[in-house]
């Protein structure tokens, strides 16, 4: 039977991010494998930071339930987001 590993991987090691450096599950991007390459490139993007990827989810879980500008228009199982 074959195997497969999901990791977090970089578009480059030494790639410089901002306003914060790239980590993901205590990973650095110094010490991340890197996505394969075709062409000299990268064949595809890497992983998004724990960071970036928790505020996508609280943004798009807010547009969901509604906003908190109109608590009203959110239905009643909406999750609190602080």
């Amino acid at each position: 039977a074959g195997q497969c590993q999901i990791l977090p991987k970089v578009e480059g090691a030494t790639q410089q991010t901002s306003p914060r450096a790239w980590q993901v599950a205590g990973l650095t991007r110094a010490n991340a494998q890197t996505v394969s390459q075709s062409g000299g490139k990268p064949a595809y993007g890497g992983s998004p930071d724990d960071q970036s990827a928790l505020a996508d989810f609280l943004n798009k879980t807010k547009t969901f339930y509604g906003s908190a500008a109109k608590p009203e228009t959110a239905p009643k199982r909406a999750l609190a987001i602080a």
